[in-house]
């Protein structure tokens, strides 16, 4: 399992003019949920875990991909490069979670973001995989990585926005919510999430290879 985000250039924003750091991702984690009524485990954070990526074409096509410069800034945040013209700024937690194989029924990952130049248009989403195994190789046709799914899209900002992603039903989740949710009950509902059928867009590429 990985929890991924991705960020493109907002429609009709101006071409930004540097590949310099200037997005921050803290926070990230991915949970799944485990069959019965056992609740969430925590399978990825970046608290423990780095965060890799890449610049991929914007459409994933033959996953062509440029190196994306990935900082660690002083408070513990991922400073990632914005995206070029015609490419992504793709990342991903680079340890994958585990767990028994057929134990888990849903998945929810979790990102902070936020851009430390005003002038930057973009927008965000996050999703995840579920992989193979912890070690199995990225192969067409997305075999050893189907995707689980991903959120909605959301500007980012000079201030921090929190991007959620659940592959569970709206009932499910609030019947037994994740950790960082524990905290919020209904009527309020986590807008900057929505399940997607990730076979209807092209962003279930490789998210473990990183371009030399």
């Amino acid at each position: 399992m990985t929890g991924w985000g991705q960020i493109y250039p907002a429609i009709g924003a101006a071409e930004y003019s540097t590949l310099d750091p200037v997005i921050e991702v803290a926070n990230s984690r991915t949970y799944v949920h485990l069959k019965g009524r056992n609740g969430w485990v925590l399978v990825q954070s970046q608290a423990r875990i780095q965060i890799a990526g890449a610049h991929f074409v914007s459409d994933f096509s033959k996953n062509a991909a440029i190196r994306m410069e990935i900082r660690q800034s002083p408070g513990g945040a991922a400073m990632i490069g914005a995206p070029p013209p015609g490419y992504n700024s793709h990342f991903w937690l680079v340890t994958r979670g585990t767990y028994p194989a057929s134990s888990v029924d849903g998945v929810y990952v979790q990102m902070d973001m936020r851009s430390a130049d005003p002038a930057l248009n973009v927008v965000a989403n996050v999703g995840a995989d579920w992989w193979r195994n912890a070690t199995a190789a990225f192969e067409d046709g997305f075999g050893n990585n189907p995707g689980a799914g991903m959120s909605n899209w959301l500007t980012l900002s000079t201030q921090w926005s929190t991007l959620r992603f659940y592959s569970t039903s709206n009932d499910d989740l609030w019947a037994d919510p994740p950790p960082p949710l524990l905290s919020t009950r209904p009527p309020y509902m986590p807008t900057k999430t929505k399940r997607r059928d990730i076979a209807r867009i092209p962003c279930s590429l490789s998210r473990e290879t990183q371009p030399q």
